[in-house]
């Protein structure tokens, strides 16, 4: 540790604004703050020696202690931490820590990923414990910071807004804490501590991975200034990381099934155009789907009417390389081909992997060609090279903070913090419409007359009809967002100290406001140039459209090119815009506490606080007004409602530190901790919570800690007020669609197929090519739960083990944790809740399965989903328990200063049960939730000259466990063959490096290292190992995506 932060630490000590920034809920979770400690660790006198590590003055206390002496679990991370391994944000800092890894976190990259993140594009939050980010309480200086973010689900903190450059360090507190910090402190605290005092400095760092993009910059100053009544202090920063996109990476490209022979070798399907196995895991594009519904009965003069398989979606698709006529046939008008469609020259049925059912009719024109379709059909465009991983982010960021002594008994105290974040992600996505053609015998074609026009026709036979439903599918790269996000937080404040009675006594009053305030802007398609036009028998040239009132074009869907993504001017200008909606989130909070110790045990004094707590927050997300109006096109009219609400909490709690043994046999000193809350929030109702502590030193050098409380948690207003939002969820998603090709194809499970055969919800059921997987699109309606959530309750147990010999510099702590979670409030995707249900145990019976309707008999077409309600619940229960692990060793070597620090995880249960009812399920080891977490972090000092290595450790994950319970009959097939999935990843090590070097006589340093020393990859699964991919790789917070990264860090101080 250098002697510049030495000296920053003892100083905080007596400085007022650092203190009045702490002293606020923490200090009751530690000692009542005196001159003379409360008993939780050895007198001065007897005391074992310091620890070398960072011996800090713990949030909320004036008292100096390490994390070792806490009575609660703490894990202490410096931003001179971050430095040495190369990182550049907090929340990449944070993330990594050993207990928030275990579980999987929502980076820059994931909130890319996910379905409407929390905060939105670009937001980076923490979740503690796996419980989810919303039960993780972010402190900044000890006191309450507002989120921010875009999008109705704004509610938990984004880390974005704190600059790095600012922090001096973060305390994570790692058990629940709502009988302290009040609600959201479910899983733990995290408190992010500011740099106070005078200084002036520049920063300058730089991080570019060694394969390119995402390279990171930063740029920071700060001045800083002592005067005799008090300090001020300025910081500025800019952070700008540059866009990952999936190109960028060649284990990220053409996500293949993955699956293996028995005998080792591949059993994917074969794509000749690329002389390697078929992309088949990503987005279909560019086919013309029909929904052939030709008349069956007796056969041609060639033996065939109709195709069998063409009952179900049939998928054509152009020969853009000009290979596909060696491979595969062409509908024609003529033997051997004979089908009700004719495509136009340059197309080809792909896909037609249902031939190979063995329940199938048996084709003999096309059998043959069947199983070159599945490799055939085109899954990768150019398009998916350009899609963003992790988005570009720029951020500027001002820290101001300062406190003024108005006499030796009150000080004034105030801090500001204003950050913008810029955030951009490029995408695509598939458009579509909704034709059909009709023939009579050999009458004329009726329908929409581009598709005639393109080449598309029907059989002349006089004893047939024919009607077929068009669906073309065009890829567009108009699938692009910007986000941007103003934040502002002030907060005010007085504290002072007084003697009364016996004792001494300390008191803070403050106020902060934070707003977020966020504008989101992204890129659509119109309803009123799609859905209006669909079904149609005539051109539009010369009408204008019914919303947006602008000249109608005739858009030639069927053109290889439209379909390919290339448009012309006017088909942009007609069926492309772009929607701007505005997000702001304030959160008012005024609290104080008086604390103290108003009289003494024979074991020391006691310790007290009282305080209360007022807090306000309100939200109003404001879509875009086609949004509002349903006039946005994605696979159908979708919309979203203004969010809007407040909500109001009071609080008042008190603590109390009783000392109650000291300096017996067995009992270096035994300290019991109480407190409690009453919390009422305007929008449920109130509450009490608890929270029992214990420190017992059975001598110097060993402590057991334990602790038991309950916490609670009322709806954030996301959860409560969200507008209903109406999205549209397409077919192929459908777990019950083509059951019988989706099993063939090892996508689902023996179980799902089964509960499909026999759904209640159908008549009869649902055959195994019942329903398409392709055009049809489902109603999703999502809304708040105001009226109906209850909050969330949990009751949490630690205990731990403290070893502090006195003959090392040697600090060992041992904590297990058990925190249980019911009522938790969320909801789950819709893709989850309709497999789940298909994949329960107690079908149809499991609570999941009353959330959607299919269409009856009588509706057309009968059977696909029809209504899906995917609204916030309370899910009936989830636990989290584990086993924290964490020492510091100092010594001194012949080559300098060694100091090493090792921090893991053993998570031994990560559970959840959705609803009453439903089975209990443990995802402990699954896809990112893995066993063991680790961080091993040496560092060696000699003179000017610092060396750091630091190795992080991913346990290995499986679905193995999983997917077995769900398909217990082996051997697993795809396509009639025994096959063998990868459903498991390995362990991984990743290693980081720096060296650094001081000149102390000129102000100046510099550092430059590696990360992810080996450059290792991201893991490869088979496609339905239950992993989120890319390409072939796994995609989870866990694992670095960039690969071998280089880093340089330049600092002048002044």
């Amino acid at each position: 540790m250098s002697a510049g932060y030495s000296r920053r630490l003892r100083r905080s000590a007596a400085m007022g604004a650092m203190l009045t920034a702490l002293t606020g809920l923490p200090v009751w979770a530690q000692e009542a703050p005196s001159a003379e400690p409360v008993a939780q660790t050895p007198p001065p006198a007897e005391a074992a020696p310091a620890p070398s590590g960072d011996v800090i003055t713990v949030t909320g206390s004036r008292l100096k202690m390490d994390t070792f002496s806490s009575p609660s679990p703490m894990s202490v991370v410096s931003a001179e931490d971050a430095q040495l391994e190369g990182v550049q944000d907090i929340a990449s800092l944070l993330q990594q820590n050993t207990a928030a890894a275990g579980s999987s976190q929502v980076t820059a990259a994931l909130s890319v990923a996910l379905a409407n993140p929390q905060g939105g594009l670009g937001a980076q939050t923490l979740s503690l414990r796996g419980l989810g980010a919303q039960r993780t309480l972010v402190l900044l200086n000890g006191r309450r910071a507002g989120p921010a973010g875009v999008g109705g689900a704004v509610g938990p903190f984004d880390l974005n807004v704190v600059p790095l450059s600012a922090v001096e360090r973060v305390e994570i507190l790692k058990d629940g804490a709502s009988s302290l910090y009040g609600s959201d402190a479910i899983a733990g605290v995290v408190n992010i501590i500011t740099k106070t005092g005078s200084g002036s400095s520049l920063d300058f760092s730089y991080t570019a991975p060694e394969q390119g993009a995402a390279e990171e910059l930063q740029i920071s100053g700060t001045w800083g200034l002592d005067f005799d009544q008090g300090y001020f202090r300025i910081s500025g920063d800019y952070f700008l990381q540059k866009e990952f996109d999936r190109g960028d990476r060649d284990y990220f490209f053409c996500g293949q099934l993955y699956y293996f022979r028995p005998d080792g070798t591949r059993a994917d399907p074969y794509d000749p155009r690329r002389k390697d196995y078929a992309c088949r895991d990503d987005v279909i594009w560019g086919h013309n789907w029909t929904y052939d519904y030709g008349e069956n009965g007796a056969s041609d003069k060639n033996g065939f009417r109709h195709r069998p398989w063409q009952n179900t979606a049939g998928r054509y698709q152009y020969d853009y390389s000009g290979q596909l006529a060696q491979y595969l046939l062409p509908f024609t008008n003529a033997f051997p081909a004979p089908s009700g469609i004719i495509n136009p020259p340059g197309w080809y049925p792909v896909g037609y992997s249902n031939i190979l059912l063995s329940s199938a009719k048996p084709d003999p024109i096309f059998g043959p060609y069947a199983k070159a379709s599945i490799g055939l059909e085109d899954f990768y465009h150019p398009f998916m090279n350009d899609i963003t991983l992790s988005p570009e982010i720029e951020r500027a960021s001002v820290v101001m903070s300062g406190e003024y002594d108005l006499n030796d008994d009150v000080t004034l105290y105030g801090e500001a913090l204003l950050n913008r974040r810029s955030t951009r992600e490029d995408g695509y996505s598939q458009i579509y419409t909704f034709q059909y053609q009709y023939r009579s015998g050999n009458g004329p074609i009726f329908g929409d007359p581009m598709a005639l026009a393109a080449g598309w026709s029907l059989r002349d036979d006089s004893m047939d009809y024919y009607y077929v439903f068009h669906s073309p599918t065009a890829i567009t790269d108009h699938a692009d967002s910007d986000v941007q996000v103003d934040y502002l937080r002030v907060v005010g404040g007085a504290k002072g100290e007084f003697t009364f009675g016996a004792g001494d006594w300390d008191w803070d009053l403050s106020a902060q406001f934070s707003r977020s305030d966020g504008t989101y802007v992204e890129a659509v398609h119109w309803v009123d140039a799609i859905t209006d036009y669909e079904m149609q028998t005539s051109l539009c040239a010369g009408t204008t459209t019914r919303y947006r009132k602008v000249p109608c074009v005739d858009v030639n869907w069927y053109s290889p090119d439209f379909n390919y993504g290339k448009r012309t001017a006017a088909e942009k200008a007609f069926l492309e815009g772009y929607t701007t909606s505005t997000t702001v989130y304030e959160q008012t909070t005024l609290e104080g506490y008086l604390s103290g110790q108003p009289f003494s045990l024979p074991a020391g004094k006691v310790g007290t606080v009282l305080g209360f707590q007022y807090q306000e927050d309100s939200i109003a997300d404001v879509p875009d007004k086609a949004w509002i109006d349903k006039e946005v096109w994605s696979g159908g009219p979708t919309q979203r409602g203004i969010t809007a609400g407040t909500d109001e909490t009071r609080a008042i709690y008190g603590e109390i530190s009783l000392p109650l043994i000291k300096n017996v046999p067995g009992i270096y000193d035994l300290n019991v901790n109480l407190s409690g809350r009453w919390t009422d929030v305007k929008s449920y109702g109130d509450d009490t919570t608890y929270k029992v502590g214990l420190s017992w030193a059975i001598t110097p050098d060993i402590r057991v800690r334990a602790s038991q409380g309950t916490s609670f948690r009322a709806p954030s207003l996301y959860e409560l007020y969200l507008a209903q939002q109406v999205s549209r969820f397409a077919q192929s998603g459908d777990p019950c669609a083509q059951w019988g090709v989706k099993l063939q194809q090892g996508q689902i499970t023996q179980r799902i197929a089964d509960n499909c055969r026999n759904d209640p919800k159908f008549p009869g059921g649902i055959g195994p090519t019942q329903l398409s997987t392709g055009g049809i699109q489902a109603t999703v309606y999502t809304s708040g739960g105001f009226g109906t959530l209850s909050a969330e309750t949990s009751e949490s147990k630690t205990i731990g083990v403290v070893w502090t010999p006195d003959f090392a510099d040697l600090q060992i702590s041992v904590d297990y944790y058990d925190i249980f979670l019911d009522g938790q409030v969320g909801r789950v995707s819709t893709s989850y809740l309709l497999r789940e249900c298909y994949n329960s145990p107690n079908f149809p019976n499991d609570p999941l399965c009353k959330l959607f309707t299919r269409k009856q008999p009588g509706e057309s077409p009968p059977g696909p989903l029809k209504d899906i309600y995917n609204n916030y619940l309370n899910i009936a229960a989830q636990t989290s328990r584990g086993v924290d692990f964490e020492a510091q060793y100092s010594t001194d070597i012949p080559w300098g200063d060694l100091d090493i620090t090792l921090r893991a995880a053993r998570q031994l249960e990560s559970g959840e049960q959705l609803l009453p009812g439903s089975p209990f399920e443990d995802d402990n080891g699954w896809a990112g939730e893995p066993e063991w977490v680790g961080n091993l972090n040496t560092t060696l000092t000699r003179g000017p000259w610092t060396a750091f290595w630091g190795v992080r450790y991913v346990s290995p994950t499986s679905q193995v466990e999983d997917f077995e319970k769900d398909n217990p009959t082996k051997p697993y097939t795809y396509l009639n063959q025994p096959v063998v999935y990868v459903l498991d990843t390995p362990e991984v090590f990743y290693h980081s490096l720096s060296i650094g070097y001081e000149w102390e006589d000129l102000g100046v340093s510099a550092r430059a290292g590696v990360r992810n020393v080996f450059d290792k990859k991201p893991p490869i699964v088979s496609a339905n190992a239950g992993y989120y991919r890319q390409g072939n790789s796994v995609i989870e917070s866990q694992y670095d995506l960039f690969g071998r990264t280089f880093f340089v860090n330049l600092s002048k101080t002044f």
